[in-house]
């Protein structure tokens, strides 16, 4: 069985999704990254609104490297603690 990350439409479409939400934010966590093409998709010339995580940020919060919530409010620009 072959594995397949969801292709560039499906993360737009989340985003917009997300996007029409007032106040809304979005975590997609992909084990494996994302393609330039997802990456570029997203959110370009737009408010950060979805963040795009990945099996190192997920790890990194395990092992104790940092909190998820520090991880947040690093990722979307948010306080820092």
């Amino acid at each position: 069985m072959v594995c397949r990350s969801p292709g560039t439409e499906t993360y737009r479409s989340f985003y917009f999704k997300v996007d029409g939400k007032l106040g809304a934010r979005g975590v997609a966590i992909a084990m494996n990254g994302y393609t330039s093409d997802v990456v570029e998709s997203v959110a370009k010339g737009k408010e950060l609104k979805v963040l795009l995580l990945d099996g190192m940020h997920l790890s990194n919060v395990i092992y104790g490297h940092y909190t998820f919530q520090e991880l947040l409010d690093h990722a979307g620009g948010g306080p820092s603690h």
